[in-house]
């Protein structure tokens, strides 16, 4: 390898249920990259997740000099996680949060944590995110410098309003759950299956969102339509994701008019947000959320001078960002 593609640094994408690590070289290019299950919800203590970086990536620990530099985003961050990093106050630009890291060392690595962020919602409420504040630093420039809407699908689906390449506010919506609660823990469970997508099932439920009743009642009238010669399994499960999509995305929509979004996230989750999205009139773009992960990783450690970082910095930016905090 030359010099440049020898490993610098560790980044580690760590949600609740997955952890995503990425071994990254001087300028922030991807040289190896693993998934573990081993997820923060299922590690709680502090001595717990130093356990579990040297279980999942020991070896890249010893490929290092001691001692070995990482970065970790998500649900280490939080008060359940390896040390709280806390929350930076929306509006603010993405690749700053390099500036704001929180230091975790031992005698065998230097780690940093990335804080979380939290906003005043569109509806006034509080709201927070953790972990998606990393894919956002990731995107492509045209898609975090100008005024745009971002959604993250996920268990916790974020839709964020990007203003002058800030995140201005954002908004969380459960759907990615509640869907998970009702197939295991409700009486529709019976009704839905596993299996392929129904391209048909869930164009069904996003129109049903339309309809007069509300949320709930059209949750429950899948309970008849499932009944025999009704739906079958996975075009139950597809109209079930359609209906809580389609209540999601119009609930948004009603908020701003958007004619494009910007989707980060797995192919899967893209496609299902772009169907409804396109289905209720606007257009798409989908950016892979794991690429967006590494790549906001290795952006904000250029921020923080932790990397030299040909991948964006320099010529990326303007005038208008020198001397600025937000």
């Amino acid at each position: 390898m030359s010099k440049l593609s020898q490993p610098a640094l560790i980044g580690v994408d760590w949600g609740s249920s997955h952890c995503r690590g990425y071994l990254l070289d001087q300028k922030g290019s991807v040289i190896e990259q693993r998934q573990s299950d081993l997820g923060a919800s299922y590690l709680k203590t502090a001595d717990k997740f130093q356990i579990a970086l040297w279980t999942e990536f020991g070896d890249w620990i010893d490929s290092r000099k001691r001692p070995a530099r990482l970065i970790l985003s998500g649900m280490v961050g939080s008060a359940e996680g390896w040390r709280d990093a806390g929350y930076l106050e929306c509006p603010i630009r993405p690749r700053r949060l390099g500036r704001h890291l929180v230091s975790v060392t031992s005698a065998d690595f230097e780690a940093w944590l990335v804080p979380g962020l939290s906003c005043r919602s569109p509806t006034g409420s509080r709201d927070v995110m953790r972990g998606e504040e990393t894919q956002l630093a990731g995107l492509p420039t045209d898609r975090h410098r100008s005024d745009s809407l971002v959604c993250l699908p996920g268990t916790h689906t974020k839709w964020v309003w990007m203003e002058g390449g800030r995140i201005q506010h954002f908004m969380t919506y459960l759907s990615g759950e509640a869907f998970a609660l009702l197939k295991e823990h409700s009486i529709l469970g019976r009704s839905l299956s596993d299996g392929r997508h129904s391209p048909q099932g869930f164009a069904r439920g996003i129109e049903r969102s339309s309809q007069p009743g509300g949320l709930m009642h059209h949750v429950f009238g899948l309970r008849a339509l499932s009944l025999p010669e009704g739906l079958s399994g996975y075009e139950a499960s597809s109209y079930l994701s359609g209906i809580l999509i389609g209540h999601e995305v119009r609930a948004v929509m009603a908020l701003r008019a958007c004619a494009e979004v910007t989707l980060v996230g797995s192919s899967h989750l893209n496609a299902l947000y772009g169907q409804a999205l396109e289905q209720l009139g606007a257009t798409c773009h989908g950016v892979d959320g794991d690429e967006a992960a590494s790549r906001g990783l290795a952006q904000l450690a250029i921020e923080a001078s932790m990397l030299q970082g040909a991948l964006a910095r320099g010529r990326e930016a303007t005038n208008e960002e020198v001397g600025e905090e937000g």
